[in-house]
């Protein structure tokens, strides 16, 4: 029986998507309604399957994918979202996610891609795959550390180095190393321009 957790920030949505996969003989271990809760789930339940909505507050799951994709290679990701264009869609293949799947599809598509995700194969909905398809080679989207995933969303909400440094336990020195390292792979030249970054390619 494999295991999954889910996370979306909408409870209704949440319920439904549990039904439908315990329905289909899925085990549901855990739900999340934000990305920093089904990171830390994640990392403690250790499910097979991570099915994780795009967009969700305090870290996305594109966010959460890049952090299992460094600390819990194991977890593999399904994203689910509504979202399919270009940038987002890179972004996802740069985190490392095993899966994307639109929230218009049925629920025997749903069940599918969980059983190839789960099975160490790959699932992408038809336009998803069309749009990979489309993307040249030289369009890439770097891939980035727990650390300055979460920089860039402090730095989002307002958060001075000083405060990011107290909340992390961390020396201003080193939240200032992350920061420019997450610069650098942005191309970005002020932290503003990071916060943008990361918010166009749903980072955070």
């Amino acid at each position: 029986m494999f295991r999954i957790l889910v996370a979306d920030d909408q409870p209704i949505v949440r319920l439904a998507v549990r039904n439908l996969l315990e329905d289909r003989g899925f085990l549901v271990c855990g739900e999340a309604a934000d990305g920093e809760a089904a990171l830390a789930l994640a990392m403690a339940e250790a499910p097979d399957v991570a099915l994780l909505d795009v967009m969700m507050p305090r870290l996305s799951g594109i966010g959460v994918a890049h952090c299992l994709r460094e600390q819990r290679a194991d977890v593999k990701v399904l994203l689910y979202s509504m979202w399919e264009d270009e940038g987002t869609v890179l972004s996802a293949v740069a985190a490392g996610v095993r899966g994307y799947l639109l929230k218009n599809e049925g629920a025997e598509e749903l069940e599918r891609a969980v059983l190839r995700v789960a099975g160490n194969r790959t699932y992408f909905s038809p336009s998803i795959s069309e749009t990979l398809e489309c993307v040249t080679s030289g369009r890439r989207i770097s891939r980035f550390t727990t650390r300055e995933l979460q920089i860039a969303q402090m730095l989002a909400d307002g958060c001075k180095n000083n405060e990011i440094a107290r909340r992390m336990n961390v020396s201003i020195k080193t939240v200032e190393s992350h920061r420019t390292s997450a610069m650098q792979k942005g191309n970005c030249h002020t932290a503003a321009d990071l916060v943008r970054y990361a918010f166009k390619h749903r980072l955070i």
